[in-house]
């Protein structure tokens, strides 16, 4: 009798186990996608007088265990000028959704400060293949993204 306890201990550990196991396969397979080299464009914004377009490099974290760490150089066109902004950042799963924040470390270029302050380029990612990732720009203004991975580069 004392044996069946623990029996069923050992069943449920097993049973919790396994359960857990391929949401933490799934998360380093998607992972895994979304290391390399990126272009990427937004659709427009600000009243259609805007589009943004850039590079991403993703690269397995140093500083950030749980996620990705990755370098973003942000190239925001409105027309009448425009910003060139080199970022760091870090990717991070959110549900089943990843978060890409970025901190500015440089203007390259800077357009005419008729829009405001320039904001860090923070992405949502929501669907990640191998060559394509689609999400959406949440930063000063909000717009669909799409990443394409550059040819040669996968990782």
């Amino acid at each position: 009798m004392k044996s069946v306890p623990a029996t069923l201990f050992v069943i449920a550990t097993c049973l919790s186990v396994a359960q857990a196991e391929p949401a933490v396969t799934a998360r380093s397979e998607f992972n895994a996608d979304m290391l390399g080299s990126w272009s990427f464009s937004t659709d427009r914004y600000a009243n259609g007088i805007c589009q943004m377009t850039g590079t991403l490099t993703v690269f397995p974290g140093q500083t950030n265990a749980d996620g990705l760490e990755c370098e973003l150089t942000a190239v925001e066109d409105c027309g009448f000028g425009r910003s060139v902004v080199a970022q760091t950042c870090q990717i991070t799963a959110d549900n089943t959704e990843y978060l890409l924040e970025s901190e500015i470390v440089e203007f390259i270029e800077r357009m005419p400060n008729v829009m405001g302050v320039y904001m860090p380029d923070h992405f949502i990612i929501s669907d990640v293949t191998g060559d394509e990732m689609h999400g959406r720009l949440v930063s000063a203004s909000t717009a669909a993204a799409i990443f394409v991975r550059d040819e040669g580069n996968i990782s």
